[in-house]
């Protein structure tokens, strides 16, 4: 029995298993991308990563950096709000955010109305940072551009809103007009019932 023992082969070791691959090696490829300025590199380095793990919120804020320098600027918006839904206060995300946002608020192509609500939420992008950041010079710079945007694009929706009016028919502008007003009217009463709610709430 022995003699049969010692002759039978050794049982072969089991063959090892391939690991899984893991999101680091991506993302490190991505980085020296970035600063070799191979930004569409990076980018398919970057989703690679997360789609091995996509709660990685370095690697989502690192590609919005990319999607922004490549142009992709809603694509830039939709991973730093998706850095921001988790951690609000995440400055490089605020930055990118609001910087997407600003460029698409001030894209020919974009209607007033539309323009003006992506600079409005830009500038609180850019204020948020500037309370976080108060030495952040390039921050405030952006900030003070952004108002300035702001400013133009309420005049440019007001200055479209009164010539729309004016190529409307004068009995129709006198109806718009009246409505108005009576609309106007209901809606201070409204205010004010909405005044003596919150006073009866901060007397309790």
């Amino acid at each position: 029995e022995r003699l049969r023992a010692l002759a039978a082969p050794a049982a072969s070791p089991p063959a090892p298993r391939d690991e899984a691959p893991t999101a680091e090696p991506l993302q490190n490829q991505g980085n020296p991308a970035m600063k070799a300025g191979d930004h569409a590199g990076a980018v398919d380095a970057y989703t690679r990563a997360l789609e091995l793990d996509s709660s990685n919120l370095a690697t989502r804020n690192n590609r919005a950096l990319a999607l922004l320098k490549l142009g992709r600027h809603v694509d830039a918006e939709r991973d730093a709000s998706a850095v921001l839904a988790v951690e609000p206060n995440t400055p490089k995300a605020l930055y990118r955010r609001g910087a997407a946002r600003r460029v698409q608020g001030t894209t020919q192509a974009m209607d007033d109305g539309s323009a003006l609500r992506l600079l409005e939420q830009a500038l609180a992008d850019f204020q948020i940072l500037r309370q976080l950041e108060p030495t952040n010079q390039q921050a405030s710079a952006e900030h003070a551009a952004i108002e300035g945007e702001v400013l133009r694009a309420r005049a440019r929706l007001k200055e479209t809103a009164k010539t729309n009016e004016l190529k409307r028919p004068p009995d129709v502008r006198a109806s718009s007009s009246a409505t108005a007003s009576s609309a106007a009217t209901v809606g201070t009463r409204i205010v004010i019932e909405d005044d003596d709610d919150d006073d009866d709430d901060d007397d309790d």
